[in-house]
């Protein structure tokens, strides 16, 4: 039997996630990070986990599901929570059933086919429970008619079982990677009828260890996975099958030093394997381009110069070919444990969490539709407080689509221009300069657009933004023609001009 070997053999860890967005992704400058919001109290909740993401950038979703442990006593039970942009929609709701250690959840979910904005109609949960003296792999099964059924056995068999990822197929049925007994586990199950539909091992030909696996769905399968080498350190190697029951040889995403598998960044142009590695002495964070017909391009993720070692975890939601990093980070010192904020490559915010010897997971959802075009982001982590560990949230906008920066040239006054055409069918811009704000005088620029009647028919834009020249895109195609206004409001001004829906 192979010997597992602990890779994270390092003091300090720091976490990472990658926001790749469109091009016309406007840079505003000013710090967007929510103040820190208790998203759960009164309990011992840890390791919280949003959907995988699994398909490059399609869909935001109108909410989101998140899964967490919670532990009492001598159990501890799965959990699931709907996010919405102000938090939980509801109430917890406990899809374990409330007997022996149930750990490591991770959930995925499945959308209707609209474009841009989607629902979930079916997801996933899975996770490790202990029962007989071993951990095995349970899962419960959401359809939004019926709601979570009673949880079933993925795979109960000897041996321990470990770190299972998943990925929503269609609406009936999911695929699962799992560690058990160093090899790594690929099923396809059906949600509604528990039958295991395909099942192999994909590192039964290896001696050696293989370890902490991750699971993509873009086109093809995609598994990810630590190997031992011969010095005790750990290269990343990857499997792919376009088609059920071939799978490509391994093949290796990183191995110079040792790597840390942090899974996959899924983006328009192919598919990143994203590591950290010890290869130039403290641990830095990498990517790996993989899903692509250019073939494997390495990519420096980060490259940060002071002597705390670093650890890729959380991964991207909005993606894009063009690499725009919005981090989120997590850098546990010698004394505190504290998650670092940054926007758009510079350091914003920081939450002291606890202290250095508490274990700390974050977690990002995959994007809830926010306004026009909008992305609303959240991260969530568990913070110790009074002797409870609850989970604690940030939330941020980020503008996608519906605007760009035109200009950086200072102007020397708010005003807002005229639309561009008007009238319009269905598509018209709208073009806005906001000055050098001094002092404490920052607040949120709102567009807004209004009926005849006075009624607020869209909000276009509710976000702080830097001095420049800016460019709306309004969409009415959903809606009847007629005349409407645009008003821009920034503290105490405000201006509203008139525009023309003609169809």
């Amino acid at each position: 039997m192979k010997t597992l070997i602990n890779t994270l053999a390092f003091k300090t860890i720091l976490v990472i996630s990658i926001l790749f967005s469109f091009n016309s992704l406007s840079y505003s400058g000013i710090y967007p990070w929510s103040p820190l919001q208790k998203i759960t109290s009164g309990y011992n909740d840890k390791n919280p986990a949003f959907g995988t993401k699994q398909e490059y950038f399609y869909t935001l979703f109108d909410w989101e599901f998140m899964v967490f442990e919670r532990h009492q006593d001598s159990t501890s039970n799965i959990c699931v929570l709907k996010m919405g942009t102000s938090g939980p929609l509801d109430s917890v709701i406990y899809i374990s059933d409330n007997t022996g250690l149930n750990r490591n959840p991770s959930i995925s979910y499945f959308g209707n086919s609209g474009f841009f904005q989607s629902s979930i109609i079916k997801a996933v949960a899975v996770w490790e429970y202990n029962r007989n003296g071993r951990w095995d792999i349970y899962a419960s099964y959401f359809n939004k008619n019926t709601g979570w059924q009673t949880p079933f056995p993925v795979d109960t068999s000897n041996a321990d079982k470990s770190h299972p990822q998943s990925v929503c197929i269609d609406t009936i049925n999911f695929g699962i990677t799992y560690e058990k007994d160093t090899d790594i586990i690929f099923k396809i199950i059906n949600g509604q009828t528990h039958n295991i539909i395909y099942d192999t091992n994909l590192t039964s030909n290896e001696s050696a260890i293989c370890t902490n696996p991750f699971l993509s769905l873009d086109y093809d399968f995609y598994v990810s996975y630590q190997k031992q080498k011969a010095d005790s350190n750990y290269q990343i190697d990857y499997r792919r099958s376009a088609k059920l029951p071939n799978w490509t040889q391994p093949d290796t995403i990183a191995y110079e030093g040792n790597n840390i598998n942090n899974g996959f960044v899924n983006y328009f142009s192919g598919l990143i394997g994203i590591f950290s590695s010890d290869r130039t002495g403290n641990y830095n964070i990498y990517g790996n381009v993989i899903g692509s017909f250019q073939g494997q391009k390495p990519l420096t993720m980060d490259s940060l110069t002071d002597n705390f070692d670093y650890e890729s975890y959380l991964f991207p939601i909005v993606t894009d070919g063009g690499f725009y990093n919005h981090a989120n980070v997590y850098n546990q010192k010698t004394d505190s444990n504290r998650i670092l904020f940054s926007d758009y490559f510079l350091l914003r915010d920081s939450v002291s969490v606890s202290d250095s010897s508490s274990e700390i997971s974050l977690t990002m959802n995959r994007g809830i539709k926010f306004g026009m075009f909008d992305a609303f982001i959240w991260v969530v982590f568990n913070k110790d407080s009074l002797n409870f560990s609850n989970l604690y949230g940030k939330s941020l906008q980020i503008i996608i689509l519906d605007i760009n920066k035109i200009s950086s040239t200072v102007p020397e006054k708010f005003e807002l221009y005229q639309n561009f055409p008007n009238p319009f069918n269905p598509v018209t811009k709208i073009k806005f300069d906001i000055p050098q704000i001094t002092g404490n005088n920052s607040s949120d620029v709102k567009l807004i657009i209004y009926d005849q009647l006075g009624r607020e028919v869209e909000s276009l834009l509710n976000k702080q933004l830097g001095s420049g020249t800016y460019e709306v895109t309004w969409d009415a195609g959903k809606y009847s023609s007629g005349i409407y206004f645009y008003k821009l409001i920034f503290g105490n001004f405000s201006e509203t001009k008139k525009l023309m829906l003609l169809k």
